[in-house]
């Protein structure tokens, strides 16, 4: 009998420590939308001049969301700094194509906690965009960004509303418990 009850002990405590990591885990979801069609990234996009698209993102549990450019021009901007909600609408970012031809960079930030090096950053840059700034902005994105890489993700399916229409979207779906980076690399 006492074997029975530490058993049930020890499974105890084991699934109450996955709970707590658990609790810690999030997953949030991207898609990259054009004509209310999820286009794939892991490669370079190749899109043409004019044309229009968007970045969706969706969360399961509140964190700090940040998409950033860097456009061909080698200027950035910042085209989302906010706390995502859980269960909230996607947030979305539109974008239209400019010259001059190239590739721009859209660095995708979710993270469980704001990133305030990058947020004050981001605020110096958006008041003054010196080369000074942008440098500064550049330094905390790559602080942010993982030396190895992006994180991998799985093809997912999501609901959104792109211009007041409800949309199920392809997009790319990513788990985890701390700070996920994607880079998506557009050509035009």
């Amino acid at each position: 009998m006492n074997r029975k009850l530490f058993v049930i002990v020890l499974l105890s405590v084991i699934f109450a420590v996955q709970g707590l990591f658990a609790q810690d885990a999030f997953t949030w979801h991207l898609a990259l939308v054009k004509d209310n069609e999820g286009i794939p990234f892991d490669d370079t996009v190749s899109l043409n001049n004019g044309e229009t698209f968007s970045i969706q993102l969706f969360t399961d549990k509140d964190c700090y969301a940040y998409v950033i450019v860097e456009q061909a021009s080698g200027s950035l901007a910042s085209l989302m700094s906010k706390k995502m909600k859980a269960g909230d609408p996607p947030s979305s970012v539109r974008c239209t194509l400019s010259p001059p031809q190239g590739q721009e960079k859209f660095y995708v930030i979710t993270s469980a906690e704001e990133q305030t090096s990058l947020q004050r950053a981001i605020e110096a840059y958006n008041k003054d965009r010196s080369s000074r700034n942008s440098a500064r902005l550049k330094s905390a994105l790559f602080d942010v960004k993982d030396p190895k890489g992006d994180n991998p993700g799985k093809p997912a399916t999501f609901a959104g509303s792109v211009r007041g229409e409800n949309e199920t979207v392809q997009g790319t779906e990513f788990s985890g418990s701390s700070t996920y980076t994607r880079t998506i690399v557009i050509s035009h």
